[in-house]
């Protein structure tokens, strides 16, 4: 395999491959959403290779080139490639809906995007149960017309991850003090500073809302990482070799993320941006 001419390390791919419980809980989740949406079985390799996108509606072709490069990579690592389909987020962004919703019938707002319908004028994957999951499943088997092996699973789909988040309670102070610190030296705009006795997570209602949660809070049955949180959770969780990245998200909150790493000595995925 050729680890050099990206700098991997082939001990350290081993090292990634040790976490049973988020390789089981994978496995569930990848094989549900490959059944629901008419695509085969997925196949799993010791490595992880992870991308992670909110689910767009008939994306662009930028979109793809992502995949394309992190093919690559999983190629030359024997590795599997992983698409964590980011349907938590906050229902926003016009590249969801557009095409699939009027303005007046998508009215953006602050839910997470699992909680959207399917239009009924969407027929074309009749299990998909919202239109996260639509489009999910049309770029699922669009990523495999290109010659793009991925393996799918949803955010919205994993179980509570008690390990991830009892370590943001355990660190919520060293992680909101580097976060903070992260954000004022790297001068990021558009990430909010994290208040006293607040987490970098969300309380996730049945209706999709999310309320802060804070130290003090019960989190109810599910939760959500905020951006940074996230990246770190998921990395662990997957046990990450290689995360290929956007522009947008490394030159924003993906700084952040590897400021929170360097101050609190994490373990750091290598990180590719496309």
């Amino acid at each position: 395999m050729k680890f050099e001419s990206l700098g991997f390390d082939e001990d350290y791919a081993e090292q990634c491959a040790s976490n049973d419980f988020g390789r089981q809980v994978l496995h569930a989740c990848s094989n549900s959403f490959h059944k629901e949406a008419g695509l085969p079985k997925p196949r799993f390799k010791k490595t992880i290779v992870e991308v992670a996108h909110q689910p767009l509606h008939e994306p662009r072709e930028s979109f793809y080139r992502k995949f394309k490069v992190a093919q690559r990579i999983a190629v030359e690592l024997n590795a599997t490639l992983v698409w964590g389909v980011m349907d938590d987020d906050f229902f926003l962004f016009p590249g969801m809906w557009r095409g699939a919703l009027s303005n007046r019938e998508a009215n953006p707002r602050r839910v997470a995007f699992w909680a959207i319908p399917k239009p009924l004028k969407l027929i074309k994957y009749p299990r998909a149960k919202s239109l996260a999951e639509y489009n999910a499943f049309g770029i699922a088997r669009e990523l495999r017309d290109r010659g793009v092996d991925a393996v799918c699973f949803q955010y919205s789909h994993l179980p509570f991850l008690s390990k991830q988040f009892n370590w943001f309670m355990d660190n919520a102070v060293a992680f909101r003090n580097a976060y903070n610190a992260g954000i004022k030296s790297l001068r990021i705009a558009g990430l909010r500073l994290l208040s006293e006795g607040e987490l970098p997570l969300w309380k996730v209602n049945d209706d999709g809302s999310k309320e802060v949660l804070f130290e003090k809070d019960f989190p109810g049955k599910r939760i959500g990482f905020k951006a940074v949180a996230r990246d770190i959770a998921l990395a662990d969780f997957l046990n990450t070799h290689t995360y290929v990245s956007g522009k947008g998200a490394a030159s924003s909150y993906g700084l952040v993320t590897e400021f929170v790493r360097n101050e609190l000595g994490l373990r750091k995925p290598t990180t590719v941006t496309v």
